[in-house]
């Protein structure tokens, strides 16, 4: 998965959809889209939430701190690394995490790889990495 020229080295582009066959099965990483933000919303409040759930203040201040922490984490991700591939990673159509990975100076950065809950625990995210490592 190259941030360069698709056809260099065989890299896939930015934009492309990536099979990843691992010994969890396949599963696709797909480029984020708009229609993405709903679903990268619930996916950092499940990560998010148990830390805030002992704040003691109410509920609606609680999801406005996360709100402003996704909006902030999002940008901060954008800006400092605007040649990353934001991907979404899929098994049968349904998103289950998010990959943000930045290639640069020959060197791979996983800037964020997150999975829902029901995700995670399997080895499903060692299978992805090492599949992503290949």
């Amino acid at each position: 998965m190259g941030r360069n020229d698709p056809a260099s080295k065989g890299d896939a582009g930015l934009n492309d959809l990536i099979v990843l066959e691992t010994t969890k099965g396949a599963f696709m990483l797909r480029p984020e889209r708009l229609d993405d933000a709903g679903f990268l919303y619930a996916l950092f409040h499940s990560h998010m939430q148990p830390g805030v759930a002992a704040m003691p203040v109410d509920d609606a201040t609680k999801e406005s701190l996360l709100r402003m922490q996704f909006r902030s984490q999002t940008m901060s991700y954008r800006a400092e690394y605007p040649e990353a591939r934001f991907g979404i990673l899929e098994r049968d159509g349904v998103p289950f995490g998010r990959l943000v990975l930045d290639e640069a100076d020959g060197v791979a950065t996983f800037v964020d790889f997150a999975r829902l809950p029901e995700s995670r625990g399997g080895g499903l995210g060692t299978a992805v990495m090492l599949r992503l490592l290949d």
